[in-house]
């Protein structure tokens, strides 16, 4: 019988240092190649361009899904059956989870930077599946587009967040712009105690589970629930900036941790709600339930390329374009075609958001130009 001796365990220890120091460089030298394809691209800022146009279309697509889920599969089904929006989240989730898990293995990725962060990393999860789950809940009762523009207020309560939270200044324009938000969400929602006679009956996605409903309060639920949903996802952008920026955490957790606590806390309301699973029947409820949770990996992807690549303020100002592709798709699909009300109500929230996108540009120009900093570096 051969026992261990010192040369073989000094050998073995040899060897796991080895082993280590292989998946580090192999580790390193994927992020080197990374960026190295990063500073290559970036020589061609309409790429960067080109990708925030495609990720908003990606982020658009995912949102219209969740409708088409809700009409199709309850239109389809014999036996009445529904998917459920919990449901939805926790696919989309799963989904991204996916995607994430790998790539955090293999770049060897901090889950944080330091214990303090914790906290702030389980706030910035539940504040992202939150969103998610208000989103959706607004997507099942109004028009995606009407969504999309309510959502667009969120800039004016990223200021609130970043004033009470990480002590930013609250510039009177920020103000300005808020108010015309608020007044651009009332002219889409037209409640009838300010419109009157002139609110006219819009076409609502209903659960199919009731059948009579008043459609002015289905709607202006919807509403609130897209309401709701921007301050949430003010918050979140709010948190990641600070996790990002002031605590050094990498953007790949931020997808991280509102996937991982949005699967786990639907599937518990799921159990104490006792809402019913849906199994997908065919291949085509498999698409998709699924593609969902692709089209908003995917936009993430294309998102964090496009800032890499142009600065924060064009990325904003091209997002703009999911209300376009909103109204495209939805006329195609539902034959819904958009109103004077929600044009009109659509073009003041987007000038806010797009007056207060310029001048945090226009001010880190400023401040660049003082430090002796190039505006792109600045961003």
């Amino acid at each position: 019988m051969k026992y261990p001796t010192n040369n073989d365990s000094e050998s073995s220890e040899n060897g796991s240092e080895c082993t280590t120091q292989r998946c580090c460089q192999e580790s390193q030298c994927f992020s080197s190649k990374l960026k190295r394809l990063q500073k290559r691209m970036s020589q061609y800022r309409l790429i960067g361009i080109l990708l925030s146009a495609f990720s908003g279309l990606a982020f658009t697509m995912s949102n219209f899904m969740v409708q088409v889920a809700h009409v199709e599969i309850s239109q389809t089904s014999k036996d009445n059956v529904t998917i459920s929006t919990y449901e939805l989240v926790f696919i989309r989730c799963f989904v991204q989870l996916c995607f994430v898990i790998p790539f955090i293995y293999i770049m060897k990725i901090e889950h944080y930077t330091h214990l303090s962060d914790i906290p702030y990393c389980l706030i910035m999860g539940v504040a992202g599946f939150t969103n998610i789950i208000l989103i959706y809940c607004s997507l099942e009762k109004i028009p995606i587009s009407d969504t999309l523009l309510v959502t667009f207020t969120s800039p004016f309560f990223c200021d609130l967040f970043s004033r009470l939270f990480l002590k930013e200044s609250l510039h009177w324009i920020n103000c300005l712009a808020g108010i015309c938000s608020f007044i651009g969400v009332i002219v889409v929602a037209r409640p009838s105690f300010i419109f009157g006679k002139y609110r006219d009956h819009r076409i609502t996605l209903s659960d199919p589970k009731f059948t009579i409903r008043d459609n002015e309060t289905v709607y202006l639920t919807g509403i609130a629930y897209a309401a709701f949903g921007a301050i949430f996802l003010a918050l979140y952008f709010v948190l990641v900036r600070k996790l990002i920026k002031v605590n050094g955490l990498s953007a790949i957790m931020t997808i991280f941790y509102p996937s991982l606590l949005g699967a786990i806390t639907t599937v518990l309301l799921i159990l104490i709600f006792g809402e019913p699973v849906f199994i997908p029947r065919n291949a085509n409820d498999f698409f998709i339930c699924s593609s969902i949770g692709v089209y908003s990996i995917v936009a993430l992807v294309l998102l964090t390329l496009a800032l890499s690549l142009e600065n924060a303020t064009i990325v904003n100002l091209i997002r703009n374009l999911d209300v376009v592709y909103a109204f495209l798709l939805q006329y195609v699909i539902f034959n819904i075609s958009p109103n004077l009300w929600n044009l009109t109500g659509g073009t003041i929230i987007i000038f806010a958001t797009s007056i207060v996108v310029i001048k945090q540009y226009f001010t880190k120009r400023m401040v660049s130009d003082e430090s002796g900093i190039g505006g792109d570096e600045a961003e």
